[in-house]
């Protein structure tokens, strides 16, 4: 069975990188082993004293309150925000095993074939199991809480942001602004070499998107973040990338395997942060971030009332639930709206914090409906 055959599997396995070397991660990392230092008599305990004293539906309406006073939006995503899309969020290995089964035949976990090594030991496998996540994105269509995002995000008299670990590009395909994002555990929508520390070109050279020559962000050398190894690498658009994989193997057809869009000898791999990387290519995501750090700057200085809605983010690798911490507490009036179906919970912070627990699209589907209606 070839590419055209699709398992249930979850793109978003991918965000479960354990060292994602974000400028913010440090950051982030202090901040919420101290929060008891920016603690508000407002906010102890207050998510999850909602869960427990409110009904589902006064939670609800007091999201869509915080939403509709908000003069600006963070939307910070992981991997549970895809599931609505038809990408499960399958866990443990028994989970990710029965999406793959040659994996469980070969052994391998998701943390063991998630590894840069493979793209120079068994580039078949690696492209089969990358390329297979590959199709399975532009084949899937995101839900129609997406677009209730867009919505909320476009109708505030401010500009918004999004920060995720899916690696996907589903908020692009919903009409997400690209210089709105960052995705900091990079992007299937990318390639780079498998070792970009020996084909540079410079980090004005080229970066692609799939809509043609994406210019690099002119990162201010104040608040650029600290030199990542290859930083400087060519990454090039995947959108010319179309593996075939045998799904009864998982492997990939040698000759739809990428070259590196540096034009070297070696293959390429995508732009995608795994365990051990050594390799990555951090130039896009450096960007990224420099915009999102400069856009909360901004809001802080104009002193917006900021909402952080937050989706699908789990706890075992919690970068997207420490940076809505993170960004709520730096903002004098702010709100955190977790919707969660299993990990809802809120620790104290100087934000106002609101646990949902549903599922991301009936969360969205419901507060909509109270902003239309309230």
């Amino acid at each position: 069975m070839k590419a055209g055959g699709r398992w249930p599997t979850n793109d978003h396995m991918l965000c479960h990188v354990c060292a994602t070397k974000s400028v913010f991660t440090s950051i982030r990392v202090e901040l919420f082993d101290n929060f008891t230092t920016f603690l508000s008599p407002r906010s102890r305990g207050f998510g999850l004293r909602l869960v427990n004293s409110m009904s589902s539906d006064d939670i609800l309406k007091k999201a869509a309150s915080a939403i509709r006073a908000a003069d600006c939006v963070l939307i910070t995503a992981g991997a549970g925000l895809g599931v609505d899309s038809g990408l499960p969020d399958f866990r443990g290995p028994e989970g990710f095993w029965k999406a793959y089964p040659p994996l469980q035949h070969l052994g391998l976990s998701f943390q063991e074939i998630a590894n840069p090594r493979w793209f120079s030991s068994d580039p078949q496998l690696a492209w089969g199991f990358y390329g297979h996540r590959m199709n399975l994105y532009r084949e899937t269509q995101p839900h129609a809480g997406f677009g209730i995002l867009l919505d909320v995000m476009s109708q505030k008299p401010k500009p918004g942001f999004v920060f995720t670990s899916n690696v996907d590009g589903h908020f692009q395909k919903a009409g997400f602004a690209e210089d709105r994002i960052v995705e900091c555990h990079g992007s299937l929508q990318f390639i780079q070499c498998i070792d970009p520390s020996r084909c540079s070109r410079g980090a004005n050279d080229a970066v692609h998107s799939s809509s043609g020559l994406l210019s690099c962000f002119p990162i201010d050398p104040s608040r650029a973040p600290e030199p990542r190894g290859a930083s400087d690498a060519v990454i090039a658009s995947s959108a010319d990338v179309k593996p075939v994989v045998d799904l009864a193997t998982l492997h990939a057809e040698s000759a739809t395997i990428p070259r590196c869009p540096a034009g070297c000898d070696k293959i390429g791999r995508p732009n995608v942060l795994m365990f051990g990387d050594g390799s990555f290519a951090w130039a896009r995501t450096d960007e990224q971030e420099v915009r999102y750090e400069r856009w909360q700057a901004e809001m802080r200085a104009a002193g917006a009332r900021l909402v952080v809605i937050e989706l699908g983010a789990g706890k075992a690798v919690p970068t997207v639930r420490r940076a809505s911490e993170v960004a709520a507490n730096s903002f004098k009036d702010s709100t955190l709206i977790r919707i969660n179906p299993r990990e809802h919970g809120i620790p104290k912070g100087t934000y106002e914090g609101i646990s949902v627990p549903m599922g991301s699209l009936a969360a969205l589907q419901a507060i909509q409906d109270h902003l239309k209606s309230d």
